[in-house]
């Protein structure tokens, strides 16, 4: 069958990407076809498109998170039948399409209480939240976390979900409306990114206690912040570079300087034993949105003809919470 699909030729802007028509097969063995409803966008698709960071052959897909119906089931396949509804966020490239292939083992039922959207836009960011805060530094009631980009996708569910482990969250926010946003959604306190000291900040609000575990999603930017912002013995935690930028030898050097810290830089699946453990996460995180513990907010839905506008909005920083591609 054919089926449309997001292709980049080339690095470069939001235009580089296209639409093109793909013909899609039957699912082989261990293997479910998904009629994609929603499709997450994340910002390391933005910057797979710009730079190529994962240096995947061009022309290339985008996309690693979605929602929908299962088309079809391979051979061997018994987990699902035709019909069901199912997300998938791990080892997935080339989701922005009408349809997908993907791993049964790896793709996940969705309850009722959760729809497609809410699915697509929660999958993946949460599964990298959980490996985060229950794998890499499991989080205890009464532990500090400062957490950047708090209003982002990944943010405002990680506030959700450390405020409802008892944690108190300091969270980072580019704007005003961004701050009110992570307040809103379990931030303890918010500091204005660029406007306010972060670890001078973070001094005052734990009384000179400063921060048990730093969450850092962006990068060299906010590298030195987070390590003055870090207790003896603290956990800084470097999950991404939505900055777009590596850290500095210098940045490297003032790390091997310090001491009585720990530096993680986790690949979210690499914290998952085994298949069925990673499946009883997304049954854990689907419970937590199905009960109003976690609300994923969506920023905007877009058209898939309208991916390039997507992938500018989420690039300007301008988005707060989760984008995703209806197809």
């Amino acid at each position: 069958m054919e089926s449309r699909a997001v292709i980049f030729e080339r690095t470069g802007a939001p235009d580089v990407l296209k639409i093109v028509t793909v013909e899609v097969g039957e699912p082989g063995p261990g293997e479910v076809r998904i009629r994609n409803t929603a499709i997450g966008v994340n910002f390391s698709d933005v910057y797979t498109r710009a730079h190529n960071y994962r240096k995947v052959p061009l022309p290339a897909r985008l996309g690693y998170e979605g929602a929908g119906i299962i088309d079809a089931v391979g051979p061997g396949v018994t987990k699902f039948r035709k019909g069901d509804r199912v997300a998938y966020g791990v080892d997935a490239y080339g989701a922005y399409a009408d349809y997908h292939i993907h791993s049964a083992s790896k793709t996940h039922h969705v309850p009722d209480g959760v729809s497609d959207q809410e699915a697509a836009a929660v999958i993946s960011k949460a599964i990298t939240v959980y490996s985060l805060i229950k794998r890499v530094y499991p989080v205890q009631a009464q532990d500090r976390v400062l957490l950047h980009s708090a209003a982002g996708g990944i943010g405002l569910i990680a506030c959700q979900w450390l405020k409802h482990l008892g944690a108190t969250v300091i969270g980072t926010a580019s704007t005003p409306e961004k701050m009110d946003l992570a307040l809103k959604n379990g931030a303890d306190h918010v500091i204005h990114y660029g406007h306010e000291d972060i670890a001078q900040r973070v001094t005052q609000i734990t009384g000179g206690e400063l921060a048990d575990a730093v969450f850092d999603g962006v990068g060299a930017p906010t590298f030195e912040a987070s390590l003055n912002s870090l207790k003896a013995c603290g956990y800084l935690v470097s999950f991404g570079q939505a900055s777009g930028e590596p850290l500095s030898a210098a940045q490297l050097t003032s790390l091997l300087a310090r001491t009585s810290i720990y530096f993680v830089k986790p690949a979210a699946k690499q914290f998952f034993s085994s298949d069925e453990d990673l499946d009883a996460a997304a049954r854990e995180i689907f419970e937590l949105v199905r009960s109003g513990i976690i609300r994923v907010k969506i920023h905007r839905q877009y058209a898939m003809e309208d991916v390039a506008q997507c992938h500018a909005d989420l690039e300007s920083r301008q988005t707060m919470g989760s984008c995703i591609l209806v197809p």
